[in-house]
């Protein structure tokens, strides 16, 4: 063994982390919040949105034709009641160590809201040459959205144990 690292654990703590740990993934929170990572990428990176036609041609999607896709792989994510619920969630495992994970879902909730908002008002522009058509502000939404998710990773280091 070469390079080795080595920590001393306090068991209770790590009792006690590995606790609430099982708590928030017992009620699907981890989960839920990769998965809302996931579609933040998906609301703010109008650019990369393609579908397929019958001749398995590739063409990008005009952006109100993306709410057709929401139906879909997110449809779980874009149902009205998802971030409420998982807030509803969050809280009721009843640790003040998950007030920053309600901040982060909750600032989710707004990303995901101002990218609707956009796509909804067509704020976007088009390039006949790429055919692309392109979120005015998608860079400022997937900006906000990396701000956000390395808020994410910082609290999730609350799980170290060697902390």
């Amino acid at each position: 063994i070469a390079d080795a690292v080595y920590a001393t654990v306090d068991s209770k703590e790590a009792s006690e982390k590995l606790a609430l740990w099982e708590r928030i993934t017992n009620a699907e929170i981890a989960a839920d919040v990769y998965s809302m990572f996931d579609y933040l990428a998906f609301e703010n990176n109008r650019p990369s949105y393609t579908g397929t036609d019958k001749d398995s041609k590739t063409f990008y999607l005009y952006p109100a034709d993306v709410a057709f896709f929401e139906g879909g792989q997110f449809s779980k994510q874009s149902a009205e009641g998802f971030f409420p619920d998982l807030l509803r969630r969050i809280e009721a495992i009843g640790e003040t160590r998950m007030d920053d994970l309600t901040k982060i879902v909750s600032d989710g909730n707004t990303i995901a809201d101002k990218a609707i908002a956009e796509r909804n008002a067509e704020n976007c522009t088009y390039d006949q040459k790429k055919d692309p058509y392109t979120m005015t502000n998608s860079k400022a939404l997937q900006d906000e959205a990396q701000a956000l998710y390395n808020r994410y990773a910082q609290w999730l280091e609350n799980f170290s144990l060697s902390k």
